[in-house]
C-alpha cells in the first residue's frame, strides 16, 4: 500500500493570516458591572484592566480609597443616595447565566452598533439601570464613605419620564 505524504503545514502570508477575535465587552472596564469592579479595585484583582479603564494614577488612587473606605464601619452614618447625572448611569439587560450585558456606555457595544437597541417604543425594554458609570463617581462615593457617610448610587434609567424616576426614587 503507498504510503501517504505528508502535507506542509500552510502558515499563510501575513495578510491572509486571520487575525485573533476581539476580546469579549466583558474583558474590558466598560464591560463589568459597577459593584464587581468596585470589588476588583478593593482587591486587587484584574489590576489591568482596571489601569486601563481608571487610568494608572487614578487607578492607585482610587484603590487607596477603596482599602480606606473599606475599613470605616458599614452602615450608622447618614445615608447619601449619589443621583449620577443624566446618561450617568449604565444600562444592561440581563444576558446568559444572569450575567448583565452593559451597552451603555460600552465602546465595544457601541462600535458594534447595538444603540438603537436602546431606543424606548411603547414595548417593554429589557434595558434597566445597572450602575453609575464608575469613571465619573466612584471618587465621591469612597470619600463620602471615608468621612463616615452612608453612600450608594441610585442608577436610574435615563430614557424613562422624571415622573416614573422620582417615583422610584421616593420608594427607595
Amino acid at each position: 500500500m503507498p504510503r501517504k505524504k505528508k502535507q506542509a503545514k500552510k502558515t499563510g502570508s501575513p495578510s491572509t493570516r486571520r487575525a485573533k477575535p476581539a476580546a469579549p465587552a466583558e474583558q474590558t472596564g466598560f464591560g463589568l458591572p459597577s459593584d464587581e469592579l468596585e470589588r476588583a479595585l478593593l482587591t486587587g484583582e484584574s489590576r489591568g484592566l482596571l489601569e486601563d479603564y481608571f487610568g494608572p494614577d487614578n487607578y492607585n488612587r482610587l484603590r487607596d480609597l477603596a482599602r480606606d473606605a473599606s475599613t470605616r464601619p458599614l452602615r450608622g452614618g447618614p445615608r447619601v443616595l449619589i443621583l449620577p447625572g443624566i446618561m450617568g448611569s449604565t444600562l444592561a439587560k440581563k444576558g446568559l447565566l444572569g450575567i448583565e450585558d452593559i451597552l451603555w456606555i460600552n465602546p465595544v457595544e457601541i462600535a458594534l452598533g447595538k444603540l438603537t437597541s436602546l431606543k424606548l417604543d411603547g414595548a417593554a425594554s429589557p434595558y434597566h439601570a445597572a450602575g453609575a458609570i464608575l469613571l465619573a463617581y466612584l471618587k465621591l462615593k469612597l470619600r463620602l464613605k471615608i468621612n463616615g457617610f452612608d453612600a450608594d448610587f441610585f442608577p436610574y434609567d435615563w430614557r424613562r419620564s422624571l415622573e416614573d424616576l422620582g417615583a422610584d426614587l421616593a420608594n427607595k
